[in-house]
Protein backbone atom coordinates (compact mmCIF):
# COMPACT_ATOMS: atom_id res chain seq x y z
CA UNK A 1 0.00 0.00 0.00
CA UNK A 2 1.09 3.78 -0.98
CA UNK A 3 -0.01 6.74 -0.45
CA UNK A 4 0.65 10.47 -1.79
CA UNK A 5 0.56 13.34 0.96
CA UNK A 6 -0.06 16.83 -0.59
CA UNK A 7 2.77 19.31 0.38
CA UNK A 8 2.19 22.93 0.31
CA UNK A 9 4.62 25.53 -1.73
CA UNK A 10 4.28 28.59 1.08
CA UNK A 11 6.37 30.41 -1.17
CA UNK A 12 8.61 31.64 1.92
CA UNK A 13 12.26 31.07 3.43
CA UNK A 14 11.12 29.12 6.28
CA UNK A 15 13.66 26.19 7.00
CA UNK A 16 12.60 22.68 6.96
CA UNK A 17 9.66 21.83 8.47
CA UNK A 18 8.76 17.95 9.94
CA UNK A 19 5.63 16.22 10.67
CA UNK A 20 4.77 12.71 12.08
CA UNK A 21 2.45 9.96 10.13
CA UNK A 22 1.28 7.32 11.87
CA UNK A 23 -0.15 3.97 11.60
CA UNK A 24 -2.79 2.36 13.67
CA UNK A 25 -3.93 -1.31 13.58
CA UNK A 26 -8.15 -0.79 13.26
CA UNK A 27 -9.10 -4.28 12.81
CA UNK A 28 -8.04 -7.93 14.40
CA UNK A 29 -9.78 -9.96 11.56
CA UNK A 30 -7.11 -11.21 9.96
CA UNK A 31 -3.59 -13.13 11.67
CA UNK A 32 -1.50 -9.78 11.78
CA UNK A 33 1.79 -9.23 13.32
CA UNK A 34 1.72 -5.62 13.80
CA UNK A 35 1.93 -2.69 16.64
CA UNK A 36 1.15 0.69 16.20
CA UNK A 37 4.31 2.49 14.05
CA UNK A 38 5.33 6.23 13.23
CA UNK A 39 7.65 7.78 11.10
CA UNK A 40 8.49 11.03 10.42
CA UNK A 41 8.71 13.31 7.44
CA UNK A 42 10.81 16.33 6.39
CA UNK A 43 9.28 19.06 3.88
CA UNK A 44 12.71 20.36 2.32
CA UNK A 45 12.35 24.30 2.24
CA UNK A 46 12.96 24.72 -1.04
CA UNK A 47 12.76 28.65 -1.14
CA UNK A 48 16.14 30.19 -1.86
CA UNK A 49 16.62 34.05 -0.95
CA UNK A 50 19.52 35.72 -2.07
CA UNK A 51 20.82 39.26 -1.26
CA UNK A 52 22.93 41.56 -3.79
CA UNK A 53 23.28 45.48 -4.55
CA UNK A 54 20.81 46.78 -6.91
CA UNK A 55 23.70 47.88 -9.13
CA UNK A 56 26.74 47.29 -10.53
CA UNK A 57 27.96 50.84 -9.65
CA UNK A 58 27.70 53.70 -7.04
CA UNK A 59 28.83 57.06 -7.21
CA UNK A 60 29.56 58.94 -4.08
CA UNK A 61 31.26 62.75 -3.58
CA UNK A 62 33.94 63.83 -1.39
CA UNK A 63 31.92 66.93 -0.70
CA UNK A 64 29.20 64.72 0.49
CA UNK A 65 31.37 62.72 2.36
CA UNK A 66 29.48 59.45 1.82
CA UNK A 67 27.42 56.70 -1.14
CA UNK A 68 24.72 55.40 -0.45
CA UNK A 69 24.32 51.60 -1.39
CA UNK A 70 21.11 49.41 -1.48
CA UNK A 71 21.35 46.06 -0.75
CA UNK A 72 17.95 44.08 -2.06
CA UNK A 73 17.20 39.87 -1.28
CA UNK A 74 16.53 38.09 -4.69
CA UNK A 75 13.44 35.47 -4.78
CA UNK A 76 12.00 35.23 -1.87
CA UNK A 77 11.61 37.10 1.11
CA UNK A 78 12.77 35.97 4.44
CA UNK A 79 11.00 34.95 7.83
CA UNK A 80 14.49 35.75 9.47
CA UNK A 81 16.46 38.35 9.38
CA UNK A 82 19.37 38.04 6.87
CA UNK A 83 22.72 40.05 8.25
CA UNK A 84 25.79 39.70 5.47
CA UNK A 85 29.39 41.33 6.61
CA UNK A 86 30.31 43.63 3.64
CA UNK A 87 34.13 44.25 3.04
CA UNK A 88 35.63 47.25 1.49
CA UNK A 89 38.45 46.66 -0.83
CA UNK A 90 40.34 49.24 -2.59
CA UNK A 91 41.15 49.38 -6.24
CA UNK A 92 42.40 52.83 -7.86
CA UNK A 93 41.06 54.67 -4.40
CA UNK A 94 42.79 53.22 -1.53
CA UNK A 95 41.84 52.46 1.94
CA UNK A 96 41.87 55.00 4.64
CA UNK A 97 43.33 57.79 2.54
CA UNK A 98 40.35 57.83 0.11
CA UNK A 99 37.91 55.58 2.10
CA UNK A 100 37.27 53.80 5.27
CA UNK A 101 37.46 50.57 5.20
CA UNK A 102 35.90 49.06 8.31
CA UNK A 103 33.76 46.24 7.35
CA UNK A 104 30.07 47.07 7.48
CA UNK A 105 27.31 44.53 8.85
CA UNK A 106 24.17 45.29 6.86
CA UNK A 107 20.57 43.58 8.25
CA UNK A 108 17.89 42.96 6.36
CA UNK A 109 14.41 42.34 8.75
CA UNK A 110 12.36 39.78 8.36
CA UNK A 111 9.91 40.16 5.28
CA UNK A 112 12.06 43.00 3.68
CA UNK A 113 12.93 42.97 0.37
CA UNK A 114 16.01 45.79 0.62
CA UNK A 115 18.70 47.73 3.21
CA UNK A 116 20.84 50.93 2.51
CA UNK A 117 24.34 50.85 4.03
Amino acid sequence: LSFDVDIIDNMIQDGNKMFTITIRLMSTCLSVNSMDDSTTVTIVDDEVARIQFNSTHFNGSELSGEVLVIIVVLGTTSTKDITATINLIGTSAKASSDFISTPLTATIPAGATKTTV
